[in-house]
């Protein structure tokens, strides 16, 4: 039992930073009806909460270690559960990985 009640939308936080999770999720909670139910270090961590407290919405880094974002929302994908897979790139000094400045996303249902 995930402890949000029915009617708040369910949601699991992946990224490898501690501070960006803590953030997100306050921000995600300070809204009505969000409800974070599980946080992740690393793709594969990811994965396992979502397959176990099947949230609405998985909001997942595209680095991080063990399974990367676009894995984890590929295997998530599989598990066909019907929830969005949210990919977000946070910016890095220098700019991201790809070398262009600031948040890149995407999403897919699956």
């Amino acid at each position: 039992m995930t402890g949000a009640s029915d009617n708040q939308l369910r949601i699991v936080i992946a990224d490898d930073h501690a501070l960006l999770r803590r953030g997100l999720k306050q921000t995600i909670e300070s809204a009505d009806g969000l409800k974070v139910v599980g946080e992740a270090e690393n793709g594969r961590t990811a994965l396992a909460q979502v397959e176990a407290l099947r949230p609405q919405i998985a909001i997942l880094d595209v680095d991080m270690p063990e399974l990367d974002g676009f894995a984890a929302a590929r295997a998530i994908r599989g598990l066909r559960l019907g929830l969005r897979s949210r990919g977000v790139r946070t910016p890095r000094p220098g700019g991201t990985a790809d070398n262009s400045p600031g948040l890149q996303s995407w999403d897919r249902t699956g």
